[in-house]
C-alpha cells in the first residue's frame, strides 16, 4: 500500500517547488537552497516511485535543515523519509526512524499529528496488530477534526480487514470516502474504493465489490500506479470468480430441478443425472470464469512489466487455481 499521507507529501512539496520556481526577491542562503533542492528532488523521485532514492534525498535534506537549526523542516523531511521507507516495504526502518523523531515531534504540535498514523501503518505492516490498534485509537483521540481523519479511517479499514472484521472495515472505508474528494485526493479515494471492494468481497457482496474495484481502477490508471492497478485487477478477478462460482451453482440447481421434476415419476436413479448435470455445470463455469481469467491475466501483465514479482505470483496462482496454465 502506498503510504498514508502521500498526497499531503506531494501537495506540500509541489507547492514548495512552485514557490521556489519563480524569481525570488533575493537569493536564498546557499545552505537553505541546498536543503530545499534535496527535498524537492526527493519529492520528484517519490512521485516516480523511486522510494529508496527518495528516502535518501529526504534524509540528507533533514540533515541539512538540522545544520541550519530548522527543526520543523528537519522533522518534515524525516517524516517524508519514513513515508518513502514504508512505500518501499521497509517498515522496520520506518518505525525506528519514527521512534527517533518522536521527542522532536512532541514539541512541534503541527507535525506530531503526522507521526501516529505513520507509526500505526508501520506496526500494521510488521504484523503488530495490537500495537497498531492502540496507536490508531490514540491518533483518533488526538485528531478529532484534523486533515488526517480520512487517512486514519483508511488505516483502520486495513486493520479491520486484517482481523477479518469486514463490516467494520467497510464502515471505515466508506467514512474515509465521505471525507475525500476525487478531484483533489484521487490517490486516497482510490484506496478507499479498493478497501470497500475487499470488505464487500469478504461480506459476499459480489456485485458491489466488483463495482468498487472498477472504481478504484478508474482512478489508479490516470495516476499511473502499477502496483495499485495490478491489485485492482486481482480484486476484479476475485469478484468475477466468486460471481462465476455462484452462477455455476445456481445453474446447476436449476438444471437439476428441471431434470428431476419430469423424471421423478419414473423413479430414475440420481446417478443417471450426475453426468449431464456435471457437464452443464462445467460448461457454465468455463464461460463465467473467462472474465476472471482475463482480469487475472491483466494483473499478471501489469505486475510483470512493473517488476512486481510478489503480485505477479499472486496473479499466476489465481490463474492456476481456475485451471489455466501461466508460465
Amino acid at each position: 500500500m502506498r503510504t498514508w499521507g502521500s498526497i499531503a507529501l506531494l501537495v506540500t512539496l509541489l507547492a514548495q517547488l512552485a514557490a521556489c520556481g519563480g524569481a525570488p526577491p533575493k537569493p536564498l542562503p546557499a545552505p537553505l537552497e541546498r536543503a530545499l533542492q534535496f527535498e524537492q528532488d526527493g519529492a520528484r523521485r517519490y512521485a516516480r516511485g523511486e522510494f529508496p532514492a527518495a528516502g535518501a534525498r529526504f534524509a540528507e535534506a533533514a540533515r541539512l535543515f538540522t545544520a541550519i537549526d530548522d527543526p520543523d523542516a528537519a522533522l518534515r523531511n524525516a517524516l517524508h523519509q519514513a513515508r518513502a521507507e514504508l512505500a518501499d516495504g521497509q517498515a522496520e526502518e520506518a518505525l525506528g526512524l519514527l521512534d527517533r523523531v518522536q521527542p522532536v515531534a512532541a514539541g512541534l504540535p503541527a507535525r506530531s499529528s503526522e507521526v501516529l498514523p505513520l507509526r500505526a501503518q508501520a506496526q500494521l505492516a510488521l504484523g503488530q496488530i495490537t500495537a497498531a490498534r492502540a496507536t490508531l485509537t490514540t491518533a483518533f483521540a488526538a485528531c478529532a477534526a484534523c486533515p488526517q481523519q480520512a487517512g486514519l479511517h483508511l488505516l483502520a479499514a486495513r486493520l479491520a480487514l486484517g482481523e477479518s472484521h469486514a463490516e467494520e472495515a467497510l464502515t471505515h472505508a466508506q467514512t474515509a470516502a465521505g471525507l475525500l474528494t476525487t478531484d483533489q485526493q484521487p490517490t486516497e479515494m482510490a484506496n478507499a474504493w479498493r478497501l470497500q471492494a475487499e470488505a464487500r468481497l469478504a461480506l459476499g457482496e459480489t456485485t458491489a465489490a466488483l463495482t468498487a474495484a472498477e472504481a478504484a481502477l478508474d482512478l489508479d490508471r490516470p495516476l499511473a500506479r502499477p502496483e495499485k492497478i495490478a491489485r485492482d485487477w486481482l480484486l476484479i478477478g476475485d469478484a468475477q470468480k466468486v460471481g462465476a462460482d455462484e452462477a455455476t451453482a445456481l445453474q446447476g440447481r436449476r438444471a437439476k430441478n428441471a431434470l428431476i421434476k419430469p423424471l421423478r415419476s419414473r423413479t430414475v436413479e440420481q446417478s443417471t443425472l450426475s453426468s449431464p448435470l456435471r457437464i452443464l455445470a462445467v460448461a457454465d463455469g468455463k464461460t463465467a470464469s473467462a472474465l476472471a481469467a482475463a482480469a487475472y491475466r491483466r494483473a499478471l501483465e501489469v505486475a510483470r512489466a512493473a517488476g512486481l514479482d510478489p503480485l505477479a505470483e499472486q496473479a499466476r496462482q489465481r490463474l492456476i487455481a481456475i485451471g489455466i496454465s501461466a508460465p
